[in-house]
């Protein structure tokens, strides 16, 4: 059943949405700075999928959205774009949005918390220029603390990437989420 609920997402997405790149998602439009560059992984633009799907109910404040969604063998991946070290990025800000995507996707779609299981959020952030080359790929991959409940509570995983060792990961794996 959890299958069928992601691929009718998927006809549906594909149907209802043009298909936009990792680079498109990744542009911080105010200072026209792209975190990420890659053309050939095709994802959803979440951002202009829930400013859509809001004016369609209209009677909502429009949620807080993440950048990206990418849905695959039966599991989506949502990516999280932050133009600014990790240390100024408000991690209160990026929950709200894991919840707020995942509840409009409820709503809209019939999702169930099943649906999510399993489900990846990279947060992609600029790199720290403090930290050395050397521990770089460490701090990559530190699942932040602040994220536990929502992993527990949605049994999802959340990963933290700098920038370019995403990029670096991409062109490697051609996919996401990274195994």
């Amino acid at each position: 059943m959890r299958n069928e609920r992601l691929d009718t997402l998927k006809l549906r997405l594909r149907s209802d949405f043009a298909i936009s790149t990792i680079s498109e998602c990744s542009l911080d439009d105010a200072q026209s700075v792209t975190l990420v560059s890659d053309t050939d992984l095709p994802v959803y633009n979440f951002d202009s999928i829930v400013q859509n799907i809001t004016t369609q109910f209209g009677r909502f404040l429009t949620p807080s959205s993440l950048d990206s969604l990418f849905v695959e063998n039966g599991q989506m991946t949502f990516v999280e774009f932050k133009n600014m070290e990790w240390r100024n990025i408000k991690l209160s800000d990026v929950q709200l949005k894991i919840h707020e995507s995942i509840t409009l996707l409820k709503m809209k779609y019939g999702l169930k918390d099943e649906d999510f299981h399993g489900t990846t959020v990279y947060i992609v952030h600029r790199p720290n220029p403090d930290v050395p080359a050397t521990h770089r790929h460490h701090h990559s991959l530190n699942i932040p603390g602040k994220f536990k409940f929502i992993e527990a509570s949605l049994q999802i995983r959340v990963i933290r990437y700098m920038a370019d060792d995403f990029q670096v990961q991409l062109a490697l794996k051609k996919t996401l989420p990274f195994r």
